[in-house]
């Protein structure tokens, strides 16, 4: 009886152990002509990480888990590492270019007037804010139907505060199609922001071009990708936005969202 008493004990402990003991993985993110991905976004069963300039990252799971590793960026296609790959605690990723297609009636709309897509909304008397160390996986943004066919030449928004010494905004553009997002432009938009930005105006130019066609919906979402400790602020305002967690794919609607405008110009009819 004590024999077993003891095998008990040691089988449960031995459990124990194992689900508190971790596994370090480290790795290299590339493209197809070996350059570093930065800010790729690698996750394991809910525990991710983002990759550095150079393309690297490390990831620490508890050492019971051996869900594949997933591999994401806006500007190439998904990639699935199995666990047998990864396991050994080293993994070189490569990632194929994902291919977007830029309508030619985009390089014509650049020569149109100007026009206002979308504008900031109602000020209200709070503000959204991003805190502590960033991740990226939080985006918030707003919503919206495109009223024609558009090209996107820059956004507006205004930072009321910021406490961090230097950190870094992602905006993403989304089409929103029963709950699932599609990103319609072909590279994240970076911008680097310190404490010198604090009550400023921000002017965002768009890096590759990003069309709307009438009648879809779209989301523009915002995250701090990096940066040391701090809070960052923008003035929130009445108008439909979403919350959405980027690793689980989960998303929540807002009745006020971060103030930014959108401007561009309608593309010329076919």
């Amino acid at each position: 009886m004590k024999k077993k008493l003891y095998l008990l004990v040691f089988l449960l402990a031995a459990s124990i152990f194992d689900l508190k003991a971790q596994v370090k993985i480290s790795g290299l993110v590339q493209n197809e002509e070996h350059v570093g991905i930065e800010y790729a976004t690698i996750c394991v069963d809910s525990i991710f990480t983002l990759t550095d300039k150079e393309g690297r990252f490390a990831l620490e799971i508890p050492g019971n888990i051996k869900s594949p590793m997933t591999c994401s960026h806006i500007s190439y296609k998904k990639k699935m590492i199995p666990y047998s790959q990864y396991k050994g605690g080293n993994v070189c990723v490569v990632m194929e270019d994902r291919v977007y297609d830029i309508a030619e009636a985009s390089v014509a709309a650049r020569k149109g007037k100007v026009t206002t897509i979308l504008r900031k909304g109602m000020k209200l008397p709070g503000d959204v804010a991003f805190g502590n160390a960033p991740s990226g996986k939080i985006e918030i943004g707003p919503k919206f139907k495109a009223s024609d066919n558009f090209i996107i030449d820059y956004f507006n928004l205004h930072i009321e505060e910021c406490t961090y010494e230097q950190c870094t905004l992602r905006l993403i553009v989304y089409k929103v199609v029963e709950g699932q997002f599609e990103p319609v432009s072909s590279k994240p938009i970076y911008i680097n922001l310190s404490s010198e930005n604090k009550n400023s105006d921000v002017k965002i130019m768009t890096n590759s071009p990003i069309t709307l066609q009438k009648g879809n919906e779209y989301f523009v979402g915002l995250s701090i990708v990096s940066g040391s400790q701090g809070t960052i602020h923008f003035p929130a305002a009445l108008r439909k936005g979403i919350a959405r967690n980027v690793v689980k794919g989960t998303m929540k609607n807002l009745p006020a969202t971060v103030g930014i405008a959108v401007t561009g110009r309608r593309l010329p009819a076919k």
